[in-house]
């Protein structure tokens, strides 16, 4: 014996399927837009390292007025890792940074030379180098904020 369901359980049932699909479906998408947010926030932590650590050796060789070589060498290890997070025009001017860390090195050792001369450049490369490594702060920022910016707006529910 059969019995007759009322047409409005049969409409539910009928859409009931579509339904779970379309739930389904913005689970999934949510579930994309949290993983992508993790993924860009996750960027943007590396890179604030990076960056936090690049001008961490600055501001340790602008307080003491030295660049060691061991400084110069940790430097160059950041400016590796920014190439990977940052854009060429970054990764360039951390190069010519490092540069400029070994110049002043060079320049600390010319000044403990007993020739006068050898040693007047020595105070002139080491002037010259530290006046540079001094403008990090300005030239390194306008060039990593494009990158630190989080272009996540959000949801708009």
């Amino acid at each position: 014996m059969m019995t007759q369901l009322p047409n409005w359980v049969l409409y539910l049932q009928a859409l009931s399927t579509p339904a779970i699909a379309v739930l389904a479906a913005v689970i999934g998408l949510m579930q994309w837009r949290t993983a992508h947010q993790r993924s860009a926030l996750d960027l943007f932590e590396k890179r604030f390292e990076t960056y936090q650590s690049a001008k961490a050796i600055i501001a340790d060789v602008v307080r003491h007025g030295t660049a060691p070589f061991g400084t110069a060498i940790d430097f160059l290890r950041i400016a590796d890792k920014a190439q990977f997070l940052f854009g060429a025009e970054v990764t360039s001017y951390l190069n010519s940074v490092y540069d400029l860390l070994v110049a002043h090195g060079e320049a600390e050792d010319m000044m403990k030379s007993n020739d006068p001369a050898t040693r007047q450049k020595g105070i002139e490369k080491k002037y010259a180098a530290f006046a540079e490594i001094a403008e990090f702060y300005n030239r390194s920022l306008p060039l990593v904020v494009p990158y630190m910016r989080m272009h996540q707006r959000p949801p708009p529910f």
